[in-house]
C-alpha cells in the first residue's frame, strides 16, 4: 500500500468540500458542452479524480474551482476528439454507400449551440447558466475579461444569424 504524504493528506481532505460546492456546477458544464448525461457524469468524476491525485498549489476556493472547470472542458474536448477519430474509422471499415445516421436533436437552440466553438460555448454556459460575472469567467478560462466580452458578443451574433437563417 503507498503511503499518503501530509501534503497530499490535506489536500485529498479538500476534496468532498470542492466536490459539494462544485461538483454540479462541473457536471452541468460537461452535460453542456458534451450533451450527454452519462459523459458528463464520467467527464465529473474524472475530473475530481485529476485535480485531487495530487497536491497542487491551489490555495482559494476560486482557483480550485476554475481548475476543475478548465479540467472538465479539457476532459470534454479531448473525449470529443477520440470519438470523431473513432467514428472516422468506423466509418472507413463500414459500407460506404450507406448513409450516416442522422442524431435527432431535441431542440433547436441546442443544436446552434453545439456548433460554437468551445471558448464561445464555455463563456456562454458560464455567463447565462452559471450567473457568473465576466471577471469570474475570465479567472476559469485564464484569459482577460476582455477576451471573455469578445467570446460572449461573437458566440450570440453566430446564435442569432444562426437561428435566422433558419428560420428558427
Amino acid at each position: 500500500m503507498r503511503k499518503v504524504g501530509h501534503e497530499q493528506e490535506r489536500w485529498l481532505e479538500r476534496m468532498p468540500n470542492a466536490y459539494a460546492a462544485y461538483g454540479d456546477s462541473v457536471l452541468r458544464l460537461a452535460y453542456y458542452l458534451s450533451g450527454n448525461r452519462t459523459e458528463a457524469e464520467d467527464v465529473l468524476q474524472d475530473t475530481f479524480l485529476r485535480v485531487f491525485s495530487k497536491p497542487r498549489g491551489l490555495g482559494t476556493d476560486t482557483e480550485i474551482a476554475a481548475y476543475l472547470h478548465r479540467t472538465a472542458i479539457n476532459l470534454v474536448r479531448t473525449r470529443k476528439k477520440r470519438a470523431w477519430l473513432e467514428a472516422v474509422v468506423r466509418r472507413r471499415q463500414a459500407d460506404p454507400d450507406q448513409p450516416a445516421s442522422n442524431v435527432d436533436d431535441r431542440d433547436h437552440v441546442w443544436r446552434h449551440l453545439k456548433t460554437l466553438p468551445y471558448r464561445q460555448k464555455t463563456v456562454l454556459f458560464f455567463k447565462h447558466y452559471e450567473g457568473l460575472s465576466e471577471r469570474e469567467i475570465a479567472e476559469r478560462l485564464d484569459c482577460t475579461v476582455e477576451a471573455v466580452r469578445s467570446l460572449a458578443h461573437r458566440g450570440m451574433n453566430s446564435l442569432r444569424k444562426e437561428m435566422v437563417d433558419d428560420g428558427s
